[in-house]
């Protein structure tokens, strides 16, 4: 009986936190290029483009952000793995909860990170992941923010080629304003066209705290994620799995 109280009681909070906020589409892509160093080292170069709308899911007609990140990938043991991103620019719009917003000027990011990823593999097609980071973000416009994340994931293994995903990620901000960002629920679908060549492409529903209190913004995105590896005569790091990043 309590647990039955206490799921519908979550079960609630989440329809009016969902009511309550404002709402925005959005559709990001990525472009991540992967190169082996060593037999357990990689370098990955990544490209992002985001896009929006305004609020109420209107046409996603406005920049969101662009941006460049390079990564190390040490692979510490067989099922984990440590990152690194030690510089990354970024280039952000203001969020269009409104047209007014788009007069509003955009602002530049160098941001750090250093993240570590693990796997639990349950079964021979099953598995769990989790993914932990540390940013700090440095913005031309704000104050600088040291923000922590934290990914729990799901993957399924239709095949060696196909994979199914889902996952939730939670990331709060140690030095800001509000100790909650956002948190990032999601699912879809892995394919491996060639040993080169990768698509993952699916959803992902956010709830994001506005600046200065202004409530919860609900952004649907549609993302495609795209990746290309080179190859050696060594087997290289995976780079702690593209689907958590």
């Amino acid at each position: 009986m309590v647990m039955k109280h206490t799921a519908l009681t979550a079960l609630l909070l989440l329809l009016f936190i969902t009511a309550m906020g404002q709402s925005q589409s959005n559709s990001w892509l990525r472009l991540s290029v992967e190169m082996p160093l060593a037999p357990k080292l990689n370098s990955v170069i990544e490209w992002q483009s985001r896009a929006q709308g305004f609020e109420n899911g209107g046409l996603i007609t406005s920049p969101l952000l662009h941006s460049v990140r390079p990564w190390l990938n040490y692979k510490i043991q067989e099922n984990t793995t440590l990152s690194l991103s030690p510089i990354a620019y970024y280039y952000l719009y203001p969020v269009t909860i409104s047209p007014k917003d788009q007069s509003k000027p955009a602002q530049q990011e160098w941001r750090t990170t250093v993240a570590v990823e693990q796997r639990w593999p349950l079964t021979q097609r099953f598995s769990l992941q989790s993914r932990t980071g540390l940013e700090f973000r440095n913005f031309s416009r704000q104050q600088d923010v040291i923000r922590v994340r934290q990914k729990f994931g799901m993957d399924y293994c239709l095949s060696p080629q196909v994979h199914v995903l889902a996952y939730d990620e939670v990331m709060a901000n140690l030095y800001a304003g509000s100790f909650f960002e956002q948190n990032r629920l999601g699912a879809g679908v892995s394919f491996q066209l060639n040993k080169a060549l990768g698509v993952e492409t699916g959803y992902l529903y956010i709830n994001r705290a506005l600046p200065f209190y202004q409530g919860l913004l609900n952004q649907h995105v549609l993302y495609i994620n795209i990746r290309l590896r080179f190859f050696r005569r060594f087997s290289a790091a995976t780079g702690g799995g593209e689907t958590l990043r």
